[in-house]
């Protein structure tokens, strides 16, 4: 549609063309979407957000923030986040973005391949977060580590993806045989819930 929040110089006024946009095809909520970038870069953009109070339409409709891919695995499955940008789970990160956001952080998309993985799911979820697993080439036992520590979805299952991948196991397989796992689409904020 041409707006992204999460651009250098993107103000207000990006967001609410955003979700203006967006009541046209029907969706009367949405969380914005920042994607991998310097720790800095999204500290400024967790911040710009109109306060949860206000009153405006366009302010109620963004019901928060979803932080994709800082954390995404550093290979193929990191698609278009810059790599320069990734790194592994960081709580003490994740708690300057929170306060910086003033608690508007609703999903995170991370991978599960990572060591800090499980301690870093149990401290967003613990807050009210969603943990959602993407750009990931885990194995069935970080994957099922990482629900076990409370994570809930699966963010555009598939996105990123190697281009050949063995018929069964593999990430996406684990995934979608993981009963405890809805997915959601970062693009139009679909979410299909787990049954």
């Amino acid at each position: 549609m041409g707006f992204d929040p999460g651009a250098d110089g993107a103000d207000a006024a990006v967001t609410a063309g955003m979700v203006r946009a967006l009541w046209r095809v029907g969706v009367t909520g949405t969380c914005v979407t920042l994607c991998t970038e310097s720790e800095d870069h999204l500290l400024a953009n967790c911040g710009r957000w109109p306060p949860p109070a206000s009153r405006s339409r366009v302010a109620a409709s963004v019901i928060g923030i979803h932080v994709e891919g800082r954390t995404s695995a550093r290979g193929r499955t990191a698609g278009a986040h810059p790599l320069r940008h990734v790194r592994p789970p960081d709580i003490a990160e994740y708690r300057r973005l929170a306060s910086s956001g003033d608690g508007r952080i609703r999903i995170i998309t991370l991978s599960p391949e990572y060591p800090e993985s499980v301690a870093y799911i149990r401290a967003i979820v613990d807050d009210g977060v969603v943990a959602s697993i993407g750009h990931t080439a885990a194995d069935g036992d970080q994957i099922r580590a990482a629900v076990d520590a409370g994570a809930t979805w699966s963010t555009h299952l598939g996105n990123g993806a190697h281009a050949l991948l063995p018929r069964h196991p593999n990430y996406i397989w684990h995934q979608l045989a993981e009963d405890r796992l809805g997915a959601a689409s970062s693009s139009t904020g679909t979410i299909c819930r787990p049954r």
